[in-house]
């Protein structure tokens, strides 16, 4: 598809060609009428044009144009013209995770702890999107994961952007009928769950595959690589894979629980949706678990870089190293030996990536570094200058590093050194010229690599640097000992104000009063490290200079973002003294924010029964919330009418009403009547909000009922008239008995077509009703007739809301019209799961109701002596003052049953005590 650069799609130029894939190919392009970049995925034509794909296409494409989230790639448009196909998407210049990580696994470097959750939070906010609007995506891996560098940084503090690329792809092809090559889908299945290879997927297999992505984030690699359907089957659905902390140590055991929980075999067992998952990678990040803290890591770095290329420049190939390294001897040759003899004293490793190590020496006071053959050190290769640096020794045995105004420059710890300003070289620091490592060793001890005999006559050359014709030693620098040096530092503002969410900036100035070049780092304490950025390389200062390093502070949007003030110290510490040197305090002044999140369980409450209302204060700032249930047909009255309460932030808190309607009907008959209602929050913030529910109410005599009454008593009417006896006498001649005798017999044939009418139609109806009552509409496991003889509701599995269907109440004889069958306080339903019985208000029979041992004293209802101490439950409560749950509550070391002063650790005394039994037995 290479002939389609310069073409035009519509008002799209495309440009250059960026990567394919099963379906297409994708190409930078240009909106010529706006001039802005765009990406344009173009479908292979032998694909576009089978008939039974373009309808698909349509159809999955309208929808994906409809997402709008800052986590997936927003697609403007889509082209069904002629033999093309075509979306049109925004251009995402940093490529994918993919790359990302070949590139990176190729420079041995690894994604940082918090960057992979950062990514893995963002990826599942996007999914999570699009799962609550009916679209799974089917293909999460990291070639459809796209970054995007954030240069002003984001509000996770990650400094990059991850969003999720091809929805609707992975569906376009299962529509169209498309027989892909099994070996298209290799590349897939490291990532894809044991259900949706069996094409049985939902949501929770795009779970399975973040996770799997973040085990690879991790750990630097997926936990299989299957290579065929069969075996990733197999793979997925019954191998366990390793902890992440087994393949990368030093991870935390939060972490591997995330991780697993995201893979675990059983979509069941997983994070059920997006949100899930990003709930507890905050969590996670909140409880300060080790290495999760926001750091700069290498996935920015290498976004940062020019072209999403990695910052250090990667190592040049063969071709354009040259010969490969050698070791000229200009006078002299070196003793035989069959080994080489290891470094005795202070020494220069020097290293390459194309190259074998060799070791240098610091026989001399001085090592001229550079292209130039008569220096001590020869380097070749790109980077390097004439006269590139020098080291000088110290009488003190330090040694100092010079750059002698390099073109490329010399690089202390990816520190770039000053041009012709002495540096200290430490031990452990690495000195980087050009494309090679120099690393400082003092004291000897054998390292490897070739070793360079003493001498003036010896020197090394690396790369393709030209040997040596001839050798001047330079004049020695003049020694310089250790000096001394003071700081000062500032804080403008002192006091920093932010918004949760939001990022505020101050400026440290940090003046260098000594005489020598200092790098200077910042540690901020006194506040989460997450909610700080600071420049990584630190300030290089030169003697009687000030420099000014940003520091950014951006509380997250949470409650654990407490309004008020909070105090910060910021420490200097300087890379030559490894320690404190100078210190500033400031204050950290968080703004408040209130949210509020209400719920009302269950929304549709039966007549009697209590509904829960819950508010859980989101905000940063204690808040105080009036809670008023209303109806506005003002049909329902309300027990209790309001309510109030005061909630810290994170935290919750819940209070039930009940809701009766103001009249019952005529003596309760007539049909169910539905009430709605809503229960409004307002908080003193102002803030509000409303839940809507609704109250049914079922009729004691519903119209059905009366309507088979009235034929029972039709019917009844007419047996009376059929068979009362008639009167055998002779009635008089008078002129009023024939009309008497007319009217009766014409009551009777009218009742005799009633009932042969009525019985035609009962026979039908009978029919009809038979069927319809043998059904179980519910699928509770009654039937409807069986569900209206006890007056349940047959299209309602559980017609009380207690947790328990129907059927199964009546099989262990509770109440399906009752939640609470014993009246205890706790539902059926909540007593059949803690494996107490519905039936029986005290299961344990220690002298307490099921519900007061589980609400108020935190006992088990199935145990009557939950501690073990040897004392009843209700003896401990009521008679004894100790805890129930504890088997010494004072902890004198002392059980319960045989401390003669339970509740006073000052105390002890053994008594064997009596367990009483329970209440009237």
């Amino acid at each position: 598809m290479s002939d389609w650069i310069g073409q035009l799609i519509g008002p799209y130029q495309i440009k250059t060609f960026l990567g394919q894939g099963s379906l297409g190919a994708v190409f930078a392009a240009l909106d010529m009428e706006s001039g802005r970049p765009v990406a344009l995925k173009v479908i292979y034509p032998q694909i576009a044009a089978q008939r039974p794909f373009r309808k698909p296409f349509s159809q999955e494409a309208a929808k994906v144009t409809d997402l709008q989230h800052p986590n997936i790639v927003d697609i403007h448009a889509y082209y069904d013209e002629g033999e093309l196909l075509v979306l049109v998407m925004d251009h995402i210049q940093g490529g994918s995770l993919g790359t990302a990580l070949r590139m990176l696994a190729s420079q041995g470097r690894q994604v940082a702890v918090y960057e992979a959750l950062a990514l893995t939070r963002q990826v599942a906010a996007g999914l999570d999107y699009a799962h609550k609007v009916g679209l799974v995506h089917q293909s999460v891996k990291p070639e459809n994961i796209l970054l995007r560098y954030e240069p002003t940084g984001t509000p996770d503090l990650a400094g990059f952007t991850a969003l999720v690329s091809d929805f609707g792809m992975a569906t376009m092809a299962e529509k169209g009928k498309l027989a892909l090559d099994e070996q298209a889908m290799v590349p897939l299945l490291p990532y894809m769950s044991a259900e949706q290879i069996r094409d049985k997927g939902d949501a929770r297999s795009d779970i399975y595959s973040l996770g799997i992505i973040l085990y690879q984030l991790l750990t630097g690699r997926p936990p299989f690589v299957p290579t065929n359907r069969k075996e990733a089957i197999d793979l997925h659905s019954k191998q366990m894979p390793p902890y992440p902390s087994q393949v990368s140590p030093g991870l935390a055991p939060e972490i591997d629980q995330l991780v697993m929980t995201a893979i675990a075999k059983s979509p069941k067992e997983r994070f059920q949706t997006g949100y899930d998952f990003m709930q507890a990678i905050e969590r996670l990040v909140m409880a300060n678990v080790a290495g999760v803290q926001p750091n700069t890591g290498v996935l920015r770095s290498y976004l940062a870089s020019p072209g999403g290329m990695p910052a250090t420049p990667a190592a040049p190939n063969a071709g354009s190293m040259g010969s490969p390294a050698q070791l000229t001897m200009v006078a002299g040759q070196p003793k035989s030996s069959n080994k080489p003899a290891g470094p005795k004293g202070d020494h220069i490793v020097i290293e390459h990536a194309t190259e074998p190590a060799k070791t240098v020496p610091f026989d001399k006071l001085t090592l001229m570094i550079g292209r130039d053959p008569a220096h001590d050190i020869v380097l070749g290769g790109e980077g390097v200058s004439r006269n590139h640096a020098r080291i000088d020794k110290q009488q003190d045995g330090s040694y100092k590093i010079t750059d002698l105004g390099s073109t490329n420059g010399s690089f202390l710890d990816d520190a770039k050194l000053l041009s012709n300003v002495p540096e200290e070289w430490l031990t452990g620091k690495v000195l980087k010229v050009g494309t090679y490592s120099l690393r400082l060793n003092q004291g000897g001890g054998s390292l490897g690599g070739t070793m360079i005999g003493g001498g003036e006559a010896l020197r090394t050359v690396m790369g393709d640097a030209p040997a040596p014709a001839a050798y001047a030693q330079p004049a020695p620098s003049p020694a310089v000992g250790p000096q001394k040096s003071n700081v000062s530092i500032t804080i403008n503002p002192p006091e920093i104000r932010v918004d949760p969410g939001l990022r505020a900036d101050a400026q440290v100035t940090i003046f260098n009063q000594g005489d020598l070049v200092e790098h200077f780092y910042i540690n901020v304490q006194g506040i989460p490290a997450q909610w700080v950025t600071i420049p990584p390389a630190g300030l290089q200062l030169m003697p009687g200079t000030s420099g000014v390093l940003p520091v950014m502070f951006a509380p997250p949007r949470l409650p654990t973002s407490t309004a008020g003030r909070h105090p910060f110290t910021l420490r200097i510490s300087s890379d030559k003294r490894g320690a404190e040197v100078a210190r500033a305090d400031g204050i950290l002044i968080i703004s408040p924010f209130y949210q509020m999140l209400v719920d009302l369980q269950p929304k549709r409450v039966r007549k009697g029964q209590l509904a829960t209302f819950t508010i859980r204060n989101q905000g940063n700032a204690p808040d105080a919330y009036t809670v008023t249930p209303r109806d506005r047909e003002e049909g329902l009255r309300f027990f209790p009418p309001t309510n109030s309460t005061s909630v810290n932030p994170g935290q919750a808190d819940s209070f039930k009403f009940e809701a009766r309607p103001r009249s019952s009907g005529c003596l309760g008959i007539g049909s169910t009547r539905i009430y709605p209602l809503e229960v409004q929050s307002v908080a003193a913030s102002g803030e509000q909000q409303v839940v809507a529910g609704e109250l049914v109410v079922r009729p004691t005599f519903p119209i059905w009922l009366l309507m088979i009454l009235f034929v029972l008593c039709l019917l009844l009417l007419l047996l009376l008239l059929l068979f009362w006896p008639d009167n055998k006498k002779e009635p008089k001649a008078t002129p009023n008995v024939q009309p008497i005798t007319l009217t009766n017999q014409s009551i009777r044939d009218l009742l005799t077509a009633t009932f042969q009418s009525y019985a035609t139609l009962d026979t039908q109806q009978i029919i009809t009703a038979t069927a319809a009552a043998q059904q179980d509409n519910d699928d509770d496991g009654l039937t409807n007739a069986e569900e209206r003889a006890l007056g349940t509701n047959p299209d309602e599995a559980d017609s009380d809301f207690d947790g328990l269907d129907d059927g199964d109440e009546v099989k262990q004889d509770t109440d399906p019209q009752d939640p609470d069958s014993d009246d205890d306080g706790l539902v059926d339903g909540k007593e059949v799961e803690m494996r107490a019985d519905p039936g029986n208000p005290d299961s344990d029979n220690d002298g307490l109701t099921d519900g007061d041992e589980v609400n108020s004293f935190k006992t088990l209802p199935t145990n009557p002596d939950t501690d073990g101490d040897g004392l009843n439950d209700r003896v401990e409560v009521q008679e004894r003052q100790t805890d129930p749950t504890k088997f010494d509550t004072d902890g004198d070391g002392v059980g319960d049953s045989q401390d003669q002063f339970p509740t006073d650790p000052s105390k002890t005394g053994r008594e064997v005590t009596v367990v009483a039994p329970p209440p009237g037995s």
